[in-house]
């Protein structure tokens, strides 16, 4: 079915990285299965007990999954059946449903969470000015929380308790955040009923330093 096909990487160095550090008897423990949700395909691959990775093939993203109190994602299987409706089989012995509107599953509340990208550089101090987002959740949405680590996620930072700003509006969220050579900001939802967590845009304000 193959012949005359070639295959086109997907995953990013980090993944690449995740995987190469596994031993033979790990890579014969992973775990895979596909879905359908909301027009887009997700690729969900766990290593059971360790960590869970999902790749949205309509933006080309991996993220992981974690289920309430535990490392990785209970899920382990997928099927579509009844008319388009997708079952997901998990570790627990429960069987469920997608539901993009429900913010929990048989293990309790399931965690939203943005992590950002390194901002800033080892060669010189960054002041950090102000956060800014935008979002279609609105202030209803329930209740987040901001902070930020400088050590590989290890330790966490300056927390704040914040809400989203009124659809289509931009506000800041943050603000004097003092300064640092190389952060990362995280962005959780931690209570709340409205799903999904959607950030529209986030943008860090920031001074070069010397």
């Amino acid at each position: 079915m193959c012949t005359g096909q070639s295959g086109q990487p997907t995953s990013p160095p980090w993944v690449d990285l995740l995987l190469q550090q596994l031993t033979l008897a790990q890579l014969g423990q992973l775990t895979a299965y596909a879905y359908g949700q909301g027009g887009s395909d997700f690729y969900v691959l766990t290593l059971p007990g360790s960590w869970t990775i999902e790749l949205s093939s309509a933006t080309g993203v991996w993220s992981y999954r974690q289920s309430n109190g535990r490392l990785d994602h209970a899920g382990r299987c997928a099927t579509e059946h009844d008319g388009g409706i997708v079952y997901v089989g998990l570790d627990t012995g429960h069987v469920c449903t997608l539901d993009a509107s429900n913010s929990a599953e048989p293990a309790g509340v399931l965690s939203y969470m943005i992590l950002s990208p390194w901002v800033g550089s080892e060669e010189r101090r960054t002041t950090y000015d102000a956060l800014d987002v935008t979002s279609s959740m609105g202030p209803a949405a329930g209740t987040f929380q901001l902070d930020w680590s400088e050590d590989r996620a290890t330790t966490w930072r300056g927390v704040r308790q914040i809400t989203m700003p009124s659809p289509g509006q931009r506000r800041a969220i943050g603000r004097n955040f003092g300064t640092g050579r190389r952060r990362q900001f995280r962005f959780q939802y931690t209570s709340g009923a409205q799903v999904p967590f959607t950030i529209d845009e986030l943008f860090l304000m920031t001074t070069p330093g010397s």
